[in-house]
């Protein structure tokens, strides 16, 4: 307890074990090449990385997919007895996606379609 997460919310304790309890089992499905956590500050790559220059992630035969994940999304709430829940999106590799762990996602990165998507989902209200 005492820190703050990426998106400056307080990490509870159980978050931080959510978080391992979830890193740790996906990463033994020898299936994933990188995860990404909301109690992260960087996606953590589970093969190895680039010694120089931005962190390219090499991706291999058997690590063909990304995990992204909220571990224990309503933490804050336990407290009061509020159900918590995990938030987990798992997507195949795409062998034309190049990683840069420094870079933003801008306008330009999106396909129209994702835009869209992304743009529905950050409206105000219920989506």
């Amino acid at each position: 307890e005492g820190n703050v997460n990426v998106q400056g919310e307080d990490q509870k304790k159980l978050d931080v074990i959510t978080n391992d309890v979830l890193k740790r089992a996906l990463r033994f499905t020898g299936k994933l090449g990188l995860l990404a956590s909301e109690e992260e500050d960087e996606p953590v790559d589970l093969i190895g990385t680039s010694p120089e220059g931005p962190k390219e992630v090499f991706f291999e035969e058997g690590s063909k997919y990304v995990a992204v994940f909220d571990p224990l999304d309503g933490s804050s709430n336990v407290d009061a007895g509020i159900p918590t829940g995990t938030i987990i999106g798992i997507y195949k590799h795409d062998e034309s996606c190049n990683i840069d762990l420094g870079a933003d996602v801008t306008e330009d990165d999106l396909l129209e379609q994702e835009a869209l998507c992304f743009a529905n989902t950050l409206q105000p209200g219920t989506n």
